[in-house]
């Protein structure tokens, strides 16, 4: 789970590269940890992706990592 501490929105925004590019653990306020399950509480309906479709939930989002359930391939 990658967790970003509230900073300002540009902060944020600059960090986003390095989620997908690499070197997040790198940004102060970003915090890395194996999880098995967390669950995501917000004030308003949460809205998500599953599979690239946008889904619009509730307030709570429980979720649960399946360990190998999904083959991953890096080059």
């Amino acid at each position: 789970m990658v967790t970003l501490e509230e900073q300002s929105r540009l902060k944020t925004l600059l960090a986003i590269p390095r989620l997908f590019l690499g070197g997040i653990e790198h940004v102060n306020g970003v915090t890395i940890r194996p999880v098995d399950a967390a669950t995501v509480e917000s004030d308003r309906p949460l809205l998500f992706h599953v599979d690239g479709e946008a889904v619009q939930g509730e307030t709570r989002l429980a979720v649960r990592v399946l360990p190998k359930a999904l083959l991953v391939s890096v080059r």
